[in-house]
């Protein structure tokens, strides 16, 4: 248990795929590790230029964060997300409705979670259904409102919650 942990905190302290290669005595930031139970059996996997896959349950101990992104948007702008979070400020002085056919552009893996955040504190942010989304109806974010979404693969998805 000690050498998982051991592990696991090297790959959380580390930002750069090189890092993970050489904490790891790899010599290429390509190269998978693997981390297995006494039966085998892969709980979690690393890659040094790649992802990080975990299977089975995660305990986190403390708040989970997510870093957050910015931008500023206008009347027909499409938002581009750089984080999970984004944090969404319209620019005109009057409610901006997002682009009708591209309101948010692709996300990059099917499951990517993004959260954004309407940030004007006078004005409403709508994001239409049916523009690169499946919302049910176009959604409006009122001041520091928040809309959950999923990636499917080809829409931002709202969950039914």
């Amino acid at each position: 248990m000690k050498k998982y942990l051991s592990v696991l905190i090297i790959i959380i302290s580390m930002g750069m795929a090189q890092d993970i290669t050489n904490k790891l005595g790899g010599n290429t930031a390509s190269e998978t590790y693997e981390i297995t139970d006494s039966n085998d059996n892969v709980l979690m996997k690393v890659q040094g230029d790649g992802p990080v896959t975990i299977t089975g349950l995660v305990t986190m101990q403390s708040f989970m964060c997510l870093d957050d992104g910015s931008q500023s948007v206008n009347t027909g702008d499409t938002i581009n997300p750089t984080t999970s979070y984004m944090k969404v400020t319209p620019v005109a002085p009057t409610h901006i409705t997002l682009s009708t056919t591209t309101a948010i552009s692709n996300g990059s893996e099917v499951g990517q979670v993004l959260f954004i955040e309407n940030q004007n504190g006078s004005y409403n942010l709508i994001i239409p259904n049916n523009a690169n989304t499946s919302l049910g109806t176009d959604k409006t974010l009122s001041p520091y409102q928040i809309l959950h979404l999923i990636w499917s693969g080809t829409d931002w998805v709202m969950p039914n919650i």
